[in-house]
């Protein structure tokens, strides 16, 4: 380490000289630090590389550790970190992200990687034995919030709801339902597209939604759901098909005549379904149709790179990477500090009457399965 130190003798001279400049250069901001910049020496090194300070926000995480070489990172299916995330960490830390698509949360068992990223309730009960059982640092949760689960860091929420092409409702003057129970109206049924609970994550928590909600049998629920039209399928071939997606027409969707105006999604979709300025959306969640989604964070038992791991974990939860994923519309933010003026903030507010789901609810959903199988065949 190279101390830099200004000899006794020169003193004076300098001090004499900087009177000099004084006079002739302009005044500086009241913020400025006036102090003596010689009471510490200047440290010269590659300490000084990535010198951002990480302010911890709301959530208080540790300071993200620096270093060189790479963090790989298994993101869920249908969750993204965007470029500016990944570019923003490298800036502040030295590490550099790599990023693994999953096709489903069971592949994270198999794959090389530090981390996961995107789990949610069912992806952990999962990965049980995947993931590391205890956290790595602790966070001040904001009240009523997600509390880290078997190790797992919830970072964001991307709840699902019923989501509603506004526009196609408004123009037919349709009346729009609310809550869980109307769904299954004659009148709405068949303008609702639903991915499969049995295959898919965003059908799953909308069945644990409202198995928790209806007051009826859950059975004649999903009967009424059937004979009144929703159609039940694949992901792929229900949101190409929602009026509200301006890609549908790129697929081919548009000449066909199944077509639905009201979608069961992540609010995330929403995003993609924004005006041109990017603070209006051509659709909304349908109130009391929301259901509680946290996403998790959690590094795996046999990562390589730990350090590199928990860098980006203590990043991710700070200010700097919470506001970051505000700014993405990926997902809400933890720290509400962060969420203003941003996409978070425009389409992914959490609807006040959303389920809020716990471990044990969402450890039912096979018995909620059986249910819902028997009743789709009879």
């Amino acid at each position: 380490m190279i101390q830099i130190r200004i000899p006794v003798f020169a003193m004076t001279s300098l001090l004499l000289l900087s009177g000099m400049l004084g006079a002739c250069t302009p005044s500086v901001s009241a913020s400025y630090d006036r102090s003596d910049p010689f009471v510490k020496p200047l440290v010269l090194g590659p300490h000084t590389q990535h010198s951002e300070v990480t302010d911890p926000g709301l959530l208080g995480p540790p300071s993200p550790e620096r270093g060189s070489g790479k963090v790989v990172i298994a993101l869920a299916p249908d969750v993204e970190l965007s470029q500016d995330i990944l570019s923003s960490f490298h800036a502040a830390t030295g590490f550099t992200a790599h990023t693994l698509t999953l096709t489903s949360d069971e592949e994270a068992a198999d794959v090389d990687a530090d981390l996961v990223v995107g789990l949610d309730l069912l992806g952990l009960a999962t990965l049980h034995d995947t993931v590391t059982h205890t956290p790595p640092f602790d966070l001040s949760y904001p009240e009523g919030g997600a509390r880290a689960i078997e190790g797992a860091l919830p970072y964001g929420r991307d709840d699902v709801c019923v989501l509603v092409d506004s526009g196609w409702m408004s123009a037919g003057q349709r009346h729009i339902p609310e809550g869980f129970e109307a769904l299954n109206d004659a009148r709405v049924a068949f303008l609702l597209g639903l991915p499969d609970p049995s295959t898919t994550k965003s059908g799953a928590f909308f069945l644990l939604g409202a198995a928790s909600r209806i007051s009826t049998d859950l059975s004649q629920w999903v009967q009424g759901l059937k004979e009144s039209g929703t159609f039940i399928g694949p992901s792929d071939a229900i949101q190409p098909a929602w009026t509200a997606d301006d890609l549908s027409a790129e697929s081919g969707f548009a000449a066909r005549q199944e077509r639905y105006h009201l979608l069961v999604a992540p609010m995330s979709t929403l995003t993609d379904t924004a005006s041109t300025p990017g603070i209006e959306a051509q659709a909304h969640p349908l109130p009391g149709t929301c259901v509680e989604r946290y996403l998790f964070a959690a590094e795996r038992a046999n990562a390589k790179n730990t350090s590199a791991a928990r860098s980006f974990l203590a990043w991710l939860e700070s200010s700097q990477g919470q506001r970051l994923l505000a700014e993405s519309g990926q997902a809400y933010p933890l720290d509400t500090t962060t969420v203003e003026n941003t996409s978070a903030q425009w389409f992914l507010t959490p609807m006040p009457d959303a389920v809020s789901l716990t471990a044990e609810e969402a450890s039912q959903l096979e018995e909620h399965l059986a249910t819902w199988k028997s009743a789709l065949t009879h």
